[in-house]
């Protein structure tokens, strides 16, 4: 309900300037909205009220990366770092500047070094494996799978399940999924919908929009969990993937055209507001692509 969120926000904000809480909290809700600039410029005050604190300097670091600027972007995450150098997340948004600018192999020493602040964070484990797979290094992005404590969870086998598409395409996962139990291990309704995608790359449609309407049922998402500016630089977008399962699976093509339409208008404005990412250009091309577009996607 960002919509209802916005003015509130901004009324504390105009109420007490000097709160740099509010700032941060304006900051993460432009975050969401697609609008890099409002939310730098919001992190940067936070970061002037409160210079200490090491967060809001990696949130400037994060938004100056989506805008282009590494070098302003460095500065702010190179402060956080000195700031705190126990907190992960310093490294973390260090390596988005590098992965950006597709300096890899630079992003996972950025990667490794927040690894080793936390080395059972899945999450980092994720990205670590995310940078080797675009250099097609799948036994060792297995490797760092397999080097998190083995639960047997849902999470576990999807982590894998990502990293055999990955590796041998829809084929590979096609015969892979009816040899683990990941439909038995997804409960929540973000596993079920993460079943749901990968039922989809594994060429189920059918599949997928089934779960994905159970995981509906479960805990719906809305649109402004799907239209989420903040998954642009992850080059990842939850509206494309229901948009895809809806139209491949034979399910509401209303609602697939509803979304792909809040989805255009979301990079519409985050670039209005200077948003430069890699993943508007290829996000936008998928987006196309869905519509029919090729070659406006393949120029995008």
């Amino acid at each position: 309900r960002f919509d209802e969120a916005l003015p509130l926000l901004q009324r504390a904000v105009k109420l007490n300037p000097n709160d740099a809480s509010s700032h941060r909290f304006l900051g993460d809700l432009f975050d969401r909205r697609g609008q890099p600039n409002e939310a730098l410029r919001h992190y940067s005050a936070a970061a002037s009220l409160d210079p200490m604190d090491s967060i809001s300097h990696v949130f400037r670091c994060i938004e100056l990366v989506d805008l282009g600027d590494y070098e302003e972007a460095g500065a702010a995450c190179k402060r956080a770092r000195t700031l705190d150098p126990t907190h992960m997340w310093g490294p973390l948004a260090t390596a988005w500047i590098d992965r950006a600018q597709g300096r890899t192999n630079e992003a996972m020493k950025w990667i490794d070094a927040a690894r080793k602040l936390e080395p059972l964070d899945s999450w980092l484990a994720d990205q670590k494996i995310e940078l080797l797979l675009t250099q097609r290094r799948v036994q060792e992005a297995l490797d760092v799978a397999r080097s998190l404590p083995r639960d047997g969870s849902f999470m576990e086998l999807a982590r894998e399940a990502g990293i055999v598409f990955a590796g041998g395409g829809s084929g590979k996962l096609q015969e892979w999924m009816p040899a683990n139990p990941l439909r038995e291990r997804a409960g929540a309704g973000v596993e079920l919908a993460e079943l749901a995608r990968l039922q989809l790359l594994s060429g189920d449609a059918p599949a997928a929009l089934a779960t994905l309407r159970h995981a509906e049922r479960i805990l719906p998402q809305s649109n402004a969990d799907l239209i989420d500016g903040s998954q642009i630089r992850h080059d990842f977008s939850g509206a494309l993937v229901h948009v895809r399962i809806h139209l491949r699976g034979g399910g509401d093509q209303e609602r697939a055209l509803e979304l792909l339409d809040g989805f255009d208008r979301l990079l519409d404005n985050y670039e209005k507001d200077g948003g430069r990412h890699f993943g508007l250009y290829s996000l936008r091309a998928e987006a196309l692509a869905i519509r029919g577009e090729k070659e406006k996607a393949q120029a995008s």
